[in-house]
């Protein structure tokens, strides 16, 4: 007889349950990211190409979360154990989006496997993070906007991560040596003022911290930054960790411990990001790679594109934080580079140079090291995407290719350059939840980034 049970289990950045009779025979697999009711726990998705699957994590700031629950059928009544790998850790964009006819959205998807045919990308292949459900995404063209440039990755497209030597880019602000650093990852907190008194756990897993190097502050800046000597993919996992044990570490000392805990009695934390705030990993190759004297020396390109605004702004682990915690930083300083604001960046470096069909956009774009740091902010990136979008409308029209823009249609892109996308009223501001997709492959036939009509 088959017995079905409902059951309520309080773990912590569990990837899955097996659950196995006492007997040793049976065996019931169960994902945790597919509970039906996640209740106060969220799905972490950031790591699946590092531990296999994504994680339910707990995330409750120092208050526990309500449990999750899903229902399961068990193969036979009996005494069953329960096994967990846990670890013990205590929407207006979208409705731009939805708005926008031309999108389809597809939430919860990560992208780990591309086809090609020759030097072009014929299809990636994602899945749901939820349900495991694996689809295939067809097109003409792709742009990869991941930031890690997970696609161009995966298609084989030339890339650089970590610093250049200034004797290959002859770049004042370039190391003596390259070497795989990179600007780090932050993870941000904020605390908020309570009515009374608020009580906080103790961290023994976190860092520790003492009178002399805590960090007597209600809410974390941009400088609290980690892992700028760590690869910023495979290690990224460890590098968030690294910012949460921060984070935790910190406030417990200054709320238990430290000799100013008055001070921070009748505040508890409102806010801590499990997702990270990444500056930097891979940079794909395109026909031009923007360099520090292009952008000081205000070099003049035919293709001319997106604006640069900010400053050339590197960061660096902070001296001080290295002397208290060497090889562990979890601080950063920041050296800006200043030039006349307004600087455009070539169209150019928007497609791969070895992979016919893709674009990108955001901060893999084809840059040093030295140059990222002043395209990769966001209005910056965002314009990026509405240049490739042109571009791959322009791709579509003329049966042409993302080199091909430049080097045959260029009038036809700075035309649309200068008349710009202009303003879209938000005609819907709901999601549209679609209906449950088939499990198995799914095959989406579309051009990407090519608007209708």
């Amino acid at each position: 007889m088959m017995k079905k049970n409902m059951f309520a289990l309080k773990l912590s950045l569990s990837a899955c349950l097996c659950l196995i009779s006492s007997a040793g025979a049976q065996t019931v697999l169960v994902e945790a990211e597919s509970f039906a009711n996640p209740s106060g726990w969220v799905v972490d998705q950031q790591f699946m190409d590092q531990v296999g699957s994504p994680f339910l994590m707990a995330h409750g700031l120092g208050v526990p979360c309500e449990d999750a629950t899903k229902e399961v059928v068990f193969p036979e009544t009996g005494v069953w154990r329960v096994w967990v790998r846990t670890r013990n850790w205590v929407y207006k964009k979208q409705r731009v989006v939805d708005a926008e006819d031309n999108i389809s959205l597809f939430l919860s998807t990560h992208a780990f496997r591309v086809e090609m045919n020759g030097n072009k990308i014929s299809a990636v292949v994602a899945k749901d993070i939820r349900t495991s459900e694996e689809l295939r995404f067809s097109a003409r063209f792709f742009a990869d906007c991941t930031g890690d440039a997970t696609i161009g990755y995966l298609a084989g497209a030339d890339y650089r991560m970590g610093r250049e030597c200034r004797a290959d880019t002859g770049e004042s602000l370039a190391p003596e040596k390259a070497d795989t650093m990179t600007m780090g990852a932050t993870v941000m907190w904020r605390s908020r003022l309570s009515a009374g008194p608020t009580s906080f756990p103790e961290c023994p897993w976190a860092i520790r911290f003492n009178e002399r190097n805590a960090r007597r502050t209600t809410k974390a800046e941009w400088s609290w930054e980690t892992g700028m000597n760590l690869n910023q993919i495979t290690d990224f996992e460890q590098i968030r960790d690294h910012g949460l044990r921060a984070a935790f570490g910190n406030w417990d000392f200054v709320k238990n411990k430290s000799r100013d805990r008055e001070a921070f009695a009748e505040r508890g934390l409102e806010w801590v990001a499990y997702i990270s705030g990444n500056r930097e990993s891979r940079r794909l190759l395109g026909d031009v790679i923007l360099k520090e004297q292009d952008i000081l020396g205000r070099r003049e390109f035919p293709d001319a594109s997106v604006t640069c605004t900010w400053s050339i702004d590197l960061h660096y682990p902070d001296p001080k934080n290295t002397e208290d915690f060497p090889g562990a930083e979890f601080l950063s300083i920041a050296v800006h580079k200043r030039y006349k604001p307004g600087y455009p960046i070539p169209y150019r470096c928007f497609y791969s140079r070895n992979i016919e069909n893709l674009f990108m956009a955001g901060r893999d774009i084809s840059v040093t090291h030295v140059a990222l740091g002043t395209v990769r902010v966001m209005r910056t990136t965002g314009m990026m995407g509405e240049v490739v979008g042109m571009a791959a409308s322009i791709c579509k029209d003329w049966n042409s290719t993302p080199r091909g823009v430049y080097q045959d249609h260029l009038d036809k892109l700075k035309t649309l350059m200068r008349k710009g996308i202009g303003p879209r009223p938000l005609r819907h501001l709901h999601l549209h939840l679609r209906p449950s997709r088939p499990h198995g492959l799914i095959r989406r036939e579309r051009t990407l980034l090519a608007p209708r009509g």
